[in-house]
């Protein structure tokens, strides 16, 4: 027999009345943002109708400039090997010698 009595998952700890109110207002906040999502993609979608060869460049553009930045970021980093390695040059066989001793 399934239970209908509804206040029971009031004295759950933890619940509060308000939860119901809250979860609404969260689903109506989702589908205005769902909303205006669909309205931004259908202008998006008619900008680059109306200008394809503009939104080409654009793309692009920020395909280069996202490619450049990555390239510093991954040449500004040396593994610590790559550091000790370029030290070696400049170190001579003495100064290893009284290291070890």
């Amino acid at each position: 027999m399934a239970n209908t009595d509804t206040t029971s998952s009031v004295h759950r700890p933890g619940y509060s009345s308000s939860t119901g109110s809250q979860t609404e207002s969260m689903m109506e906040t989702a589908n205005e943002v769902r909303e205006r999502a669909n309205e931004v993609a259908g202008d998006l979608a008619e900008t680059i109708k109306e200008h394809p060869y503009a939104t080409i460049a654009l793309a692009a553009g920020l395909a280069f400039a996202i490619g450049a930045l990555w390239k510093i970021q991954a040449n500004s980093r040396r593994s610590q090997l790559e550091q000790w390695m370029s030290y070696l040059p400049n170190m001579n066989s003495n100064s290893f010698r009284s290291y070890w001793r």
